[in-house]
């Protein structure tokens, strides 16, 4: 039987509109994935405001680790598992609307899901964005 993990209950983000820009926000990390051999990011996109024509929003999971020997230290790795949506949610998107992306495998012991908002050339005032996230795995 899958087991769900939330990521984020619906949350509304208030995002930098600054010319070519991009902000990463952690959404959740340590998220264990032991006895998961398989797994799909679900996103709920709830809605959005003052996206300009070159804004763009995507959840990417990424395999995350800890070392014994160095704990509080968090090794994360460089390339992300999945980009949910993977055109990313843009000015014209409409909501509501579910996107889903399956993680690349091997499923890594723990994974750290990150909101990355990237503004191009025009620059804006504040934006925001609502959505909501879970991980569904498949056990061994």
């Amino acid at each position: 039987m899958a087991a769900r993990m939330e990521v984020i209950p619906k949350t509304e983000y208030s995002l930098d509109g600054r010319a070519s820009s991009t902000q990463v926000i952690v959404l959740r990390e340590r998220i264990p994935m032991v006895d998961v051999v398989s797994a799909v990011l679900e996103l709920r996109f709830h809605g959005h405001s003052g996206f300009t024509n070159t804004a763009n929003a995507k959840v990417k999971v990424y395999p995350q680790s800890e070392s014994r020997e160095d704990l509080g230290t968090f090794f994360v790795g460089a390339t992300s598992l999945v980009d949910v949506p993977a055109t990313g949610i843009v000015q014209g998107t409409v909501a509501p609307a579910l996107f889903t992306g399956t993680l690349g495998t091997p499923i890594p012991s723990m994974v750290r899901v990150v909101l990355e908002f990237a503004q191009g050339t025009t620059a804006t005032g504040a934006q925001k964005l609502t959505i909501s996230a879970d991980l569904v795995g498949r056990p061994a």
